[in-house]
């Protein structure tokens, strides 16, 4: 199940992202949550799901729950 409250705040912000102004960095940063039956994570769910949502700017990072090792998906812009 999609927690929607959290989708919803998402892309809440994407707005703000499209907002801001073209010099500013953006950044969207989250903490990981694995959905268990596939293994994938709620942000790549995001952002294969919302990317019309998306600013083509908008860097994408995760934090594992148990790591301090984050991930950079970089902007949808960059294919990445």
């Amino acid at each position: 199940m999609v927690p929607s409250a959290k989708m919803k705040n998402w892309a809440e912000a994407m707005f703000y992202f499209h907002m801001a102004p073209p010099m500013y960095r953006k950044i969207f940063f989250v903490e990981q949550s694995l959905r268990v039956r596939t293994g994938e994570s709620l942000l790549v769910y995001f952002r294969r799901t919302q990317s019309h949502m998306i600013p083509p700017d908008v860097e994408f990072w995760e934090l594992p729950r148990d790591s301090d090792d984050v991930e950079i998906f970089g902007s949808i812009a960059d294919g990445r």
